[in-house]
């Protein structure tokens, strides 16, 4: 999995909640580096929604993120600079007033306050771990070509070398 495939995996569980199943595809086109250029992962959540995360260390650096639903559309583009809605009425989407922050500086914040106050940080171990049982997953599917249920990796029940 590409570099800000963690992060994003994150950002799905507080969009949308935890992932049920993955299947992953990741190919090395160029051979630069240790890491495959290019990583799709389709995953099923547990509400039953879908989401679908592409990432790629050979195309220019962008993030973007979607959320389609009953209720509407929303676009989060330019690594969050951007912000747009669209209601299913809506012939297009409208783009929203957005304050842009450095959200490495606000992630150091908020690590400083909880070590000061000794308070629980936005996300905790528990996030972390199921991050990791997510990615853990996609590594697996890769390997062997098949869909992975996240709580078969939380159990202990699957290995990869």
């Amino acid at each position: 999995m590409t570099a800000l495939g963690v992060h994003m995996v994150d950002s799905i569980h507080y969009l949308a909640g935890p992932v049920h199943e993955v299947y992953a595809s990741s190919r090395r086109l160029l051979g630069r580096g240790r890491l495959d250029d290019i990583t799709t992962l389709s995953l099923d959540l547990e509400s039953g929604a879908l989401a679908t995360l592409s990432t790629s260390i050979v195309l220019p650096r962008e993030t973007s993120i979607a959320v389609h639903g009953h209720d509407g559309s929303g676009w989060s583009e330019m690594d969050g600079a951007e912000l747009y809605l669209q209601s299913p009425q809506q012939a297009s989407r409208e783009r929203q007033d957005v304050t842009v922050v450095d959200a490495l500086a606000e992630q150091m914040r908020e690590f400083a306050v909880c070590i000061r106050s000794g308070s629980d940080p936005e996300v905790a171990g528990e996030q972390g771990r199921e991050v990791i049982a997510v990615m853990e997953a996609a590594r697996i599917s890769v390997a062997e070509h098949r869909p992975v249920a996240v709580a078969d990796v939380r159990a202990g029940t699957l290995t990869f070398a």
